[in-house]
């Protein structure tokens, strides 16, 4: 198999997951995995579990530290949780953005809704 065509089965490979931590008013959901429209089913469950992790937290941090890839499914269900918890009184905020994504957020226009931050530790001390 060729380098290019085995590109896409590594993303893939590693799926969408969603891991929750408390932290103060606030909740932390660590992304893993490549959250790409080839990940399938996998996406949509990772996509739909971020607002059920949720509760009654004040603020959702999504922190993309172990997150290699996103494409514009992965984006949507981005949009999605912010538009959730813009609706339900809550605080997005997104954590450790790799600069491959973040691009991608800024050539669509998604950066412009959201609020990033380097560390879990700032975006934490940003809802004090």
């Amino acid at each position: 198999m060729s380098p290019v065509s085995a590109w896409p089965e590594r993303l893939v490979a590693t799926a969408p997951s969603v891991t929750k931590k408390a932290g103060g008013d606030g909740i932390v959901l660590s992304l893993a995995g490549a959250w790409i429209v080839g990940a399938g089913k996998a996406l949509e469950t990772g996509a739909t579990s971020l607002m059920k992790e949720v509760g009654d937290a004040k603020t959702v941090i999504l922190d993309f530290t172990q997150v290699p890839y996103v494409d514009s499914a992965g984006v949507g269900a981005i949009v999605n949780a912010h538009v959730s918890c813009v609706n339900s009184g809550r605080r997005l905020l997104l954590v450790a953005v790799p600069d491959r994504i973040r691009t991608l957020m800024r050539v669509t226009r998604v950066e412009q809704i959201l609020s990033f931050f380097p560390t879990v530790e700032e975006a934490q001390a940003s809802t004090k």
